[in-house]
């Protein structure tokens, strides 16, 4: 008969200790509000820019550009246009290393 009560006073006991913890400053009642807004999706559609350049220290030359267009998308396709123009600076002499 002791066991019993042994084993019945160890299963009150883990039943306390294993409930869950109920804190005093949460909230009792969810709060309802608006969803967020959804995060923008990206898409190639659309203008753009761009800059490009680069430099030679062998030859002492490099360029320069810029390009400007604009994307459409029609279902599965994608086309565009654009416009670009490169220019070459400080065009040095050609030094020949073959001897």
């Amino acid at each position: 008969m002791r066991i019993g009560k042994a084993f019945l006073l160890g299963v009150a006991g883990s039943a306390l200790i294993a409930s869950g913890a109920m804190a005093a400053d949460l909230p009792t009642v969810p709060t309802v509000g608006a969803a967020p807004p959804a995060a923008p999706v990206f898409g190639w559609a659309g203008p753009y820019a761009g800059a490009s350049g680069g430099y030679d220290t062998v030859l002492t030359s490099g360029f320069y550009g810029v390009q400007f267009g604009y994307n459409f998308v029609r279902g599965g396709f994608l086309a565009g246009a654009e416009v670009e123009t490169h220019h070459l600076i400080g065009f040095g002499t050609i030094i020949d290393a073959s001897g």
